[in-house]
């Protein structure tokens, strides 16, 4: 990914658990919960933002933090 990120965001790498093999790095708001993001934690697509997986359709496990919150 290019550009600027928010310091609020977090960046992780991510795999569907469908199509494992096919990862995407994106960035993700810290937890509600205010814990911190850890791979093998299943986020979900709301719309166009990455966030916790709640009742999303199509989800993705965390295989690696790229970068924390600033």
């Amino acid at each position: 990914m290019n550009g600027c990120r928010s310091n609020k965001m977090v960046r992780v790498i991510a795999a569907n658990p469908i199509y494992p093999n096919i990862k995407r790095e994106v960035d993700v708001p810290p937890r509600v919960d205010g814990l911190e993001w850890m791979p093998g934690q299943e986020i979900g697509l709301h719309g166009t933002s990455w966030r916790e997986r709640d009742d999303a359709s199509v989800t993705a496990i965390i295989t690696e933090i790229v970068y924390g919150a600033d």
